[in-house]
């Protein structure tokens, strides 16, 4: 939903090709970087839908692939708005007037909210361990069972997730 509104936000504030690329580049970055302006806009979903399943991924290749593609995606930053592409065209938001001004407002508004979720999905689904010396499944006290036991109530194998 994020990557579809940033879309959105993106086609209003360059009015129709007549005003800033901001937002599109920097929300489909690292996309942005073959600045091509349909390739920007069309893939800023397919990247914060990507980003998404992978922030919220359990398994170890797809948060280490999370934390790759947001290491991409912020690198690509600075290239993307700050060099003489189609993308770092600061000047025509206020050229244009105030309805490009606020769709550039909304798309950082939407983007910041954008990565605060994602650094929250991703965040969330890091394993948790336990009190030490409680059963990681059940929470069963391990007090004075062997170290390589199971556990009694659950049948959890010890330092198993």
């Amino acid at each position: 939903m994020t990557g579809f509104v940033l879309m959105v936000a993106g086609f209003a504030a360059a009015g129709m090709g007549h005003g800033c690329y901001v937002v599109m580049g920097g929300s489909s970055s690292p996309f942005a970087l073959v600045n091509n302006v349909a390739v920007a806009m069309f893939s800023t979903p397919v990247v914060w839908g990507v980003l998404g399943a992978l922030a919220c991924s359990t398994s170890r290749g797809g948060r280490m692939a999370f934390l790759a593609a947001m290491a991409a995606h912020y690198l690509a930053l600075m290239p993307i708005l700050t060099g003489n592409g189609n993308f770092s065209d600061w000047d025509y938001m206020h050229r244009q007037g105030d309805m490009v001004y606020w769709a550039v407002v909304l798309g950082a508004v939407v983007y910041g909210c954008g990565h605060i979720g994602l650094w929250t999905a991703f965040l969330l689904g890091l394993p948790r361990r336990g009190p030490a010396g409680v059963c990681t499944k059940c929470q069963y006290s391990r007090a004075g069972l062997p170290p390589n036991s199971p556990c009694p109530e659950c049948g959890q194998a010890h330092g198993a997730q």
